[in-house]
């Protein structure tokens, strides 16, 4: 389950330079 945390903490790093993003990386 390490990748699938690592998605999620990249996606949450992401969601905060990009929130306009945000609907993209939730796929």
């Amino acid at each position: 389950m390490a990748e699938i945390k690592s998605l999620a903490s990249i996606r949450e790093k992401w969601t905060r330079v990009t929130p306009g993003r945000t609907e993209d990386y939730k796929l």
